[in-house]
């Protein structure tokens, strides 16, 4: 299929060849534009999408760890499980792909017509992956790949951003349109985010 990644090893110093470090190949400049980063939990990789196309680093060299092909190059949205080298790209039509880093292969791909993913999000305990795209906020379950719930938006709501509040019971939820807490437990708003200044 249009998904795939081609994994390079991890370079070693000894091993290091001229291409390897060229500046091009390493973390963005401060000159691009980065509108999303991501670090896995066990701190070896750094994921970097903006103005260049998606980039996963070695977070201690600063080399690249593999370059995404096809779809995966295109990835509106970026996120790493909380437990394993799993990375979850969302994509411009609506699917979330999962990258494991170790395996250098696509494990699964989330099906969804929703449109361009906004922003992703692991629950804490790595169960769920709330994506949030036109309309709404999706929580699939990572055992067995359905929609566990939603979280409805106004139609006026863009541009959102997610974050899962440290036990997993709640989703914080913002974006253009509005700001609210989401009780995932009782499926209802907590409450809105006052927008005073």
């Amino acid at each position: 299929g249009s998904l795939g990644i081609a994994p390079s090893p991890r370079p070693t110093a000894s091993a290091l060849s001229p291409r390897l470090v060229d500046a091009s190949e390493g973390l963005p400049s401060t000159d691009r534009t980065v509108q999303q980063l991501a670090i896995s939990a066990d701190r070896r990789f750094v994921a970097a999408l903006g103005e260049d196309p998606l980039r996963v680093f070695w977070a201690d060299t600063g080399l690249a760890a593999f370059e995404p092909e096809g779809a995966l190059r295109d990835a509106t949205a970026i996120a790493f499980h909380p437990a394993e080298p799993l990375l979850g790209l969302g994509l411009p039509d609506g699917d979330v792909a999962l990258y494991h880093c170790d395996r250098g292969e696509v494990t699964g791909v989330l099906r969804s017509a929703a449109g361009d993913v906004d922003d992703l999000a692991f629950r804490p305990d790595g169960g769920e992956l709330a994506v949030a795209q036109l309309g709404g906020v999706r929580r699939w379950s990572l055992d067995g790949g359905h929609v566990a719930g939603t979280v409805p938006l106004s139609r006026n709501m863009h541009h959102v951003r997610i974050a899962w509040s440290p036990n997993g019971s709640r989703l914080a939820v913002a974006g253009l349109g509005g700001a609210f807490i989401w009780d995932v437990d009782r499926g209802e708003r907590a409450c809105a985010l006052d927008r005073g200044h």
